[in-house]
């Protein structure tokens, strides 16, 4: 149950930031034209653009890390026996995680300064910094557990037989 809760949560946090990555695309696109014809951009388009841009990466990399879609240089490794291919796949996902987990826990931190602070981004619009900045230990952290879950589980050998290359990262 937990696991399929868990799932969802990735597959849902994936399809928000591919709808943000769409409404990025059509404002800046809405943003050009209007500039075009009005002489004036439309003020708060690039802070919101901005701001997506963050939320973007940090809604959808645990997703993308279950599904094995970071990009990958296989070169070296594809030349390397099993073993040691085994050896860089396990030691390359526990600096995954361990490095999402520091840049959770330094989000958190800084998150925590924030609403301790009450702070506010005042620019074109006027945002409470803890709507700005919770995504970043919230992703990351997701992303640490999802590599966590990988090292758990455990490697194993796959290719993407459409090229002949390896499609993902190995880990299941």
């Amino acid at each position: 149950m937990m696991s399929l809760a868990y799932h969802r949560l990735l597959d849902v946090l994936g399809g928000l930031a591919a709808v943000l990555v769409f409404l990025v695309m059509m404002g800046i696109s809405v943003d050009v034209f209007t500039r075009y014809i009005t002489g004036r951009s439309i003020t708060w388009m690039f802070e919101v653009s901005e701001y997506a841009l963050l939320y973007i990466p940090c809604l959808g990399m645990a997703w993308l890390a279950r599904e094995s879609g970071h990009i990958a240089i296989t070169t070296f490794v594809e030349k390397c026996d099993p073993g040691v291919r085994r050896g860089l796949l396990l030691s390359t996902t526990a600096a995954c995680a361990l490095v999402c987990g520091l840049v959770a826990y330094w989000g958190a931190v800084v998150l925590a300064d924030r609403i301790a602070r009450n702070a506010v981004s005042i620019q074109a619009i006027e945002v409470p910094d803890y709507l700005i900045y919770w995504v970043i230990p919230f992703g990351f952290g997701l992303a640490a557990i999802e590599f966590v879950l990988q090292l758990w589980r455990g490697p194993c050998e796959q290719k993407d037989e459409s090229n002949g290359m390896g499609g993902d990262n190995g880990l299941v």
